[in-house]
Order: C-alpha cells, then sequence, then structure tokens
C-alpha cells in the first residue's frame, strides 16, 4: 500500500479553496492501493487524467470551481464508488479526501473493462460524461472563444463539398477527427473538439463510425456554419487597446 498526500490543503470540504496553478499528477501504483490524507486531493481540476479509482475505505467530495469561482459541490463517493470517470483527457472536477481514504488505481485504459456490468458505475460514468460537455460549453464562453461549434460545422461542411468534387460520399468524412492537426487548424483543443463533436452526435448532425464521421444532417450544418459567416460579416473591428488573455491559468 502507498501512501502519499497528493495535493495538500488547510481547509475542510465546507470551505472549498482554489489554487491558481494545477499540481504536477504524481505517479500512481497501477492496481494498487493508495492512501490519501483528510482534506488532501486525489486529483485536481485541468490534471491529465490517467486513471480512474475505486474507493476502499474512506470518502471523496467531487466539486467544480477554480481560483476566481465559487465552489460548487457536485457528491459524496464512499466505499465501493469509482472516481475520475469521464471520456475527456484532463479532469473537470476536483477530488478531494474528507478523511484518511485509501482508492484503487486502475489505468484509464482499463475503465471499459473494470466498469463492465456495473450498472451503478456506467450511470456515473454517463453523468460525468454530460458534466465534462457542460464544464466544456463553459470554459469556451469565459475563455472568449467565440462559436466554436460554428468552426466545426464549418470545416465538416467544406470537407464534405471536397467529397463531392473529388467523386467521394459527400455525408461521410474519412479523416481522423481526433488529431491535433484539425484542433489546431480550429484553434481549439482536443478536449473541446472532442466535446463539440459530442454535442453535435448529440444534436443528431454527426455520427461515429468505424469508417469515419457521418454527416447525418447537411443542411443542419450549413445553418450553422451560415451563423459563423453571418458573424463574421456583420461584427465590427474592435478599437485598438490593451491586449486582453482569453485563458487563464488553471
Amino acid at each position: 500500500m502507498t501512501s502519499a498526500s497528493v495535493v495538500p490543503a488547510n481547509e475542510n470540504c465546507g470551505t472549498l479553496i482554489s489554487q491558481s496553478r494545477v499540481e504536477p499528477t504524481l505517479p500512481m501504483p497501477d492496481g494498487e492501493a493508495l492512501t490519501i490524507a483528510a482534506n488532501d486531493f486525489l486529483f485536481r481540476s485541468g490534471q491529465p487524467r490517467t486513471h480512474i479509482y475505486r474507493i476502499k475505505s474512506g470518502a471523496i467530495c467531487l466539486y467544480q470551481g477554480r481560483q476566481s469561482d465559487r465552489p460548487s459541490l457536485i457528491e459524496f463517493l464512499f466505499p465501493g464508488d469509482f472516481v475520475g470517470l469521464g471520456f475527456l483527457e484532463h479532469h473537470v472536477v476536483n477530488a478531494r479526501a474528507l478523511l484518511p481514504t485509501t482508492v484503487v488505481c486502475v489505468p484509464v485504459a482499463q475503465t471499459e473493462e473494470t466498469l463492465k456490468g456495473d450498472a451503478r458505475a456506467l450511470a456515473r460514468l454517463a453523468e460525468a460524461a454530460d458534466r465534462e460537455i457542460e464544464a466544456r460549453r463553459e470554459e469556451l464562453f469565459k475563455a472568449g472563444q467565440r462559436q466554436p461549434i460554428e468552426r466545426v460545422a464549418a470545416l465538416l461542411v467544406t470537407s464534405s463539398r471536397t467529397n463531392t468534387q473529388q467523386g467521394r460520399r459527400a455525408d461521410l468524412i474519412e479523416d481522423s477527427w481526433r488529431c491535433g492537426v484539425i484542433a489546431d487548424l480550429l484553434q481549439l483543443d482536443l478536449d473541446d473538439l472532442t466535446a463539440i463533436l459530442v454535442e453535435l452526435e448529440r444534436r443528431g448532425l454527426v455520427e461515429a463510425t468505424a469508417d469515419g464521421l457521418r454527416l447525418k444532417d447537411i443542411p443542419a450544418l450549413e445553418n450553422l456554419a451560415d451563423r459563423l459567416s453571418r458573424s463574421t460579416q456583420a461584427e465590427p473591428k474592435p478599437a485598438r487597446g490593451p491586449k486582453l488573455v482569453s485563458r487563464t491559468a488553471a
């Protein structure tokens, strides 16, 4: 059994504190037990998601909120529950021990196998995915990144028209839409792009298949892309002034 003070803190969960930077992720022992002191963090929002954790003893508090935000309590987790569920590459919530807590570390690659047949854990995974999408929406808004979903739609429409010109299926985008090149082209990070594609799928506009990304409603995607074009034409150029920082350090 490994004992570690993952991210020290001095207050309990009733008076949550956030720090201005993300603490480094400590090496986690795969399949072994990790003991966390009361009031310490198992992980913080913004840290890479490397493991999920099954609580053996103690209790974990999940909450959202950073340095300038009011903390928002999500839930308390107890022995038998899993912590760190989700689909994004980085955590969007903080996990903090309410009392001395022991967890078993499971690599994220083993999530599906570990949760198989556990209806309660699978339901929590679905809730975590919804929470991540909502958190990404809020982050995009706060960061001042205008109309990211319209930018994605515009690129999908452009790719579709290119396919038509080259004699390929207009409704199937065979290129990888989870790669850094596409994300950089759209001025998004991979987590943002993933969340937007999930949102488009939720709206019934696209569908991930084994052959690539299928466009289920091209006219609706064109309407989204047209909103971006209209906004660009109508928006006045900003007055010269100090340059604003679009994203603060987590």
